[in-house]
């Protein structure tokens, strides 16, 4: 899967939806497999991702008439994210680690309509486009935003990432069926 694009007209419950199958789809590939590997032994590995995210992965807003959202190879390949696809990276390496954690949309304005997006895992906002900035077209990088809230946030819903109810939503069947599917073996 390369790129998604989904117009500024879907309702933000499809957008999520489509960001949780990318995280579903991610946690399984060898880049995120080998970044569990590799940070197995560090005291905070969720921070030593982060980290790596930080300093490697660079952040490019959609045009504005769109949202893309990019499978993990694909953000990988291209060293670039927007706010939707930092969180489908972060989400799939959150995923393979068995760390619980929420996607969290923001909204600056009286309408609520959420313009943002960004992790958040045992307490701690996982932010990474906090901190970047163009400046006389250059990106800028100062610091990443990993523990607290910014305070201008007006507005936040989380929606908790559950795996057993994106498979089923991806497969279209019943909370019994694939209950009953998964106690077999054959989900």
């Amino acid at each position: 899967m390369a790129i998604t694009t989904i117009a500024k007209v879907t309702t933000y419950p499809l957008t999520i939806e489509w960001i949780e199958r990318l995280i579903l789809q991610g946690s399984q590939t060898m880049f995120i497999k080998q970044k569990v590997a590799e940070f197995a032994n560090s005291p905070d590995r969720v921070k030593a991702f982060f980290d790596w995210v930080w300093n490697n992965i660079d952040y490019k807003a959609d045009p504005e008439t769109q949202q893309n959202l990019k499978s993990v190879d694909k953000i990988i390949e291209t060293k670039e994210a927007n706010c939707a696809n930092y969180s489908i990276l972060l989400g799939a390496y959150l995923h393979a680690i068995g760390e619980r954690f929420c996607l969290r949309t923001s909204a600056y304005d009286e309408d609520k309509e959420p313009t943002h997006i960004y992790v958040v895992s045992r307490g701690v906002v996982m932010d990474l486009t906090a901190g970047q900035a163009m400046v006389n077209g250059k990106l800028q990088k100062t610091m990443p935003q990993y523990g607290k809230e910014f305070p201008d946030k007006t507005y936040h819903k989380d929606y908790c990432f559950n795996v057993d109810a994106t498979i089923r939503k991806i497969l279209n069947i019943s909370r019994s069926t694939y209950f009953r599917k998964k106690a077999y073996g054959t989900a």
